[in-house]
């Protein structure tokens, strides 16, 4: 379990270089893509407070909200993640699903694309997309899983741009 926000904050690092590796493999160019948020998963609910507790100290929080019966909560980091190119300002946090156990530790990671889902998955015909996240009202995504459970997905939208959107419409 993580003690502190700096192990928190390294623990990144490693997952990306994974991640990425993953991505090279499959031949997806993400170089002129925005990456917008990464995403820790935690396996108890104790767990989730203490963390959330100790990224609050370092961020703000933008939305807790009840997703799918469960509470999953995005802050806006004070200092963003660095890696490569990339500066992830938003980190997303979801409590642990009871039907469906995960390990703590980063998960995913999304990219805002600069053309329609249509298009960009279009332009990478041999990838085994999961295309469930296509049916959402709103921000659409799709993903590709990589062994290790975790994935990597694609929307229209950043993370905290429909946060602001869906806070308007409340």
């Amino acid at each position: 379990m993580i003690s502190d926000y700096n192990e928190l904050i390294e623990a990144s690092q490693p997952f990306l270089d994974t991640l990425f590796e993953c991505l090279a493999s499959s031949g997806l160019e993400v170089d002129d893509l925005q990456m917008d948020h990464i995403c820790y998963r935690v396996e108890q609910l104790e767990e989730y407070v203490k963390v959330k507790d100790l990224i609050n100290a370092h961020a703000m929080l933008l939305t807790e909200s009840k997703i799918n019966g469960r509470s999953i909560a995005c802050f806006k980091l004070d200092d963003p993640i660095f890696f490569r190119s990339y500066k992830l300002p938003v980190l997303e946090l979801p409590s642990p699903k009871l039907t469906r156990p995960y390990k703590s530790g980063y998960e995913h990671v999304e990219f805002v694309v600069n053309c329609s889902l249509e298009d960009f998955i279009e332009s990478y015909p041999n990838i085994n997309w999961d295309l469930s996240g296509m049916k959402k009202s709103i921000n659409r995504d799709v993903r590709i899983r990589f062994d290790g459970d975790f994935s990597v997905k694609f929307h229209e939208q950043s993370l905290e741009a429909v946060i602001k959107i869906e806070k308007n419409q409340v």
